[in-house]
């Protein structure tokens, strides 16, 4: 009977038979991981690494497989036109102007700034920054200075956006568009409405700046 036990002990296997109302339940091995507390413990503390593993390389694969480099994606950029103070002061922008106010107050502009329907500002597609235009209704005579903060317009034959405040002394708050010419003027120009060229016809014979 001892020699039995020992080799029972030696081999780490019995059999227990289990009934509940009459049914056999199943076969309980001392060597399992279900019956030994230790054993589960590993296993789990097993799985758990290696499910830490796993989520580790996708993390990896994720931000050194797949990256790319900046250049691979494209960014948007807008033509470079020469510094203002390299521009001649007899350059004439002529075309259509629009106007934006209330539904952009506050937004950030191209330049960065927020958007103030209050001030005396305008979108042009592509002057630097700061740029000061007098801006002159061609239909009216009326001018008003303003200052490049944002780019735009980008709908056909526009060149520029402006202000409600620049739009309003021009009659375009009304009208929602007219033709003007843009003339570059000194950065020391004040803002604001102004008296309009005295060469105004010429202006509109001249070529528009490409």
């Amino acid at each position: 009977m001892q020699d039995f036990y020992e080799k029972d002990n030696l081999l780490r296997l019995t059999i227990a038979l289990a009934k509940r109302n009459g049914r056999f339940l199943g076969v309980a091995n001392l060597n399992s991981v279900s019956y030994h507390p230790k054993k589960r413990m590993t296993l789990k503390r097993t799985t758990f690494l290696t499910s830490g593993f796993l989520l580790l390389s996708f993390y990896l694969l994720l931000t050194f497989g797949l990256a790319q480099p900046a250049s691979a994606y494209p960014q948007r950029t807008h033509k470079a036109l020469a510094p203002a103070t390299a521009l001649t002061y007899a350059t004439v922008l002529r075309g259509r102007a629009s106007w934006y106010g209330r539904e952009h107050q506050g937004m950030r502009t191209s330049s960065g700034e927020r958007f103030n329907r209050f001030k005396y500002t305008c979108a042009h597609k592509s002057l630097p920054f700061g740029t000061r235009l007098r801006v002159t209704n061609l239909k009216t005579g009326k001018a008003v200075v303003v200052r490049v903060s944002d780019r735009g317009p980008f709908r056909h034959q526009r060149i520029l956006d402006l202000a409600e405040a620049a739009a309003r002394p021009l009659g375009i708050v009304q009208q929602g568009a007219a033709t003007v010419i843009a003339q570059l003027m000194p950065a020391t120009t004040p803002l604001g409405p102004t008296t309009g060229p005295t060469n105004l016809l010429a202006l509109q014979a001249a070529d528009p700046n490409p």
